[in-house]
C-alpha cells in the first residue's frame, strides 16, 4: 500500500512539474508567437485585431527587399533596412571571430601555465564584463568622436569585444580546463613541439567549445542595442537600432517591425539549439585552479 501511495505521490509530482514547465514555455513562447502572427498581417488586418486573417509574405519582401511599401501604406525607413542587416552580419562575425582567435591563445595560457596572480587576472577579466555600459560607453564616444571613428563598422567591433572578448576567455579556459594534460605530454613526446599540440591536440578536442564560444560571441554581437544606437547614425546602423526606425510619429509599422524582429531572432533560434547543452557548460564553468 505504501509502495502505491509512493507511486501516486511520484505521479502527482511529475503531472505538476510538467504543468508548471508547460506554462512557463508558453508564457515565453507566447511575444514570439504574437510578433510572427503580426508580421503575416496586412497594415488592415493588424489595426483590425481580427485573430482570423489571410495570412500575407508583403512585410517580408518590404523589409528584406527595401521596398517602401506594403500595399497602400507607406514606410521610407524600411527601404534601408537590408543595409542595416548587413551591418549586423559583418560587426557580429567580425567580433565573434576576432573574439574567438584572440581568447583561445589567452585562455590556453591561463590554464596551462602557472604564474602568480592567474585567478586574480581571471576574476579581472570576467569583472570587466560587469561594468555598466554606461561606464564605458561615453569615454569611448569622446574618443571615437576625436579619432573620427563615430558612425562606422570599426567603432562597433572595437566596443563590442570590450566586453565579448573577456566571455570569449572565460567560457575557453573552461572547456580547455577539461582536455587532459597528458594528451599535449603524449604529442611532445612524440615530437610535437607545445604550439603543434596545441593546434593538433587541443583544438581539435575543444571544437565544441569553440563552436559554442563563436555562437555565443555572434548572439552578444548580433543583440546589442545601446552601443549601437549612441555611436551609430545613419552608416553603420545596425538591425536592432533600425527596427526603431519603423516607429512614426504618426503610426507604427508593425507588419514590418515583426518581420524584421522575425528575421533577426530566427537564426539565433536554430544557431542555440544545436549548442545549447555546450553554452549552459561553458557559462557555468569554474575558474582555473592552480
Amino acid at each position: 500500500m505504501n509502495g502505491f501511495n509512493r507511486r501516486i505521490k511520484i505521479r502527482i509530482e511529475k503531472i505538476v512539474l510538467y504543468t508548471v514547465l508547460a506554462v512557463f514555455i508558453a508564457f515565453c513562447l507566447f511575444p514570439l508567437y504574437v510578433t510572427f502572427r503580426m508580421s503575416l498581417q496586412s497594415p488592415k488586418d493588424v489595426w483590425k485585431n481580427t485573430f482570423f486573417f489571410l495570412p500575407t509574405l508583403d512585410n517580408y519582401k518590404a523589409v528584406l527587399l527595401g521596398l517602401s511599401h506594403v500595399g497602400k501604406a507607406s514606410y521610407p525607413a524600411v527601404a534601408n533596412f537590408p543595409y542595416y542587416l548587413l551591418n549586423s552580419i559583418i560587426v557580429s562575425v567580425a567580433v565573434a571571430s576576432v573574439s574567438l582567435l584572440l581568447a583561445l591563445p589567452m585562455s590556453f595560457a591561463m590554464v596551462r601555465y602557472k604564474f602568480s596572480g592567474k585567478n586574480s587576472l581571471l576574476i579581472y577579466i570576467f569583472f570587466i564584463k560587469m561594468l555598466p555600459p554606461l561606464a564605458i560607453l561615453f569615454p569611448l564616444y569622446v574618443l571615437f568622436t576625436k579619432l573620427n571613428l563615430t558612425d562606422t563598422r570599426t567603432s562597433l567591433v572595437i566596443i563590442y569585444m570590450t566586453w565579448v572578448l573577456p566571455l570569449s576567455i572565460w567560457m575557453m579556459c573552461g572547456f580547455i580546463e577539461d582536455i587532459p594534460v597528458a594528451l599535449e605530454e603524449s604529442a611532445m613526446i612524440d615530437g610535437c613541439t607545445r604550439v603543434g599540440a596545441f593546434f593538433r591536440v587541443v583544438l581539435p578536442l575543444a571544437a565544441p567549445g569553440i563552436a559554442a564560444t563563436l555562437i555565443f560571441n555572434l548572439i552578444l554581437a548580433w543583440n546589442e542595442f545601446l552601443y549601437a544606437l549612441v555611436l551609430t547614425g545613419s552608416h553603420a546602423k545596425t538591425a536592432p537600432v533600425a527596427i526603431c526606425s519603423f516607429i512614426y510619429f504618426q503610426e507604427i509599422a508593425w507588419g514590418c517591425l515583426c518581420s524584421a524582429g522575425m528575421i533577426t531572432v530566427i537564426p539565433i533560434i536554430f544557431l542555440v539549439i544545436p549548442i545549447q547543452k555546450y553554452l549552459v557548460r561553458g557559462l557555468t564553468s569554474g575558474a582555473v585552479t592552480g
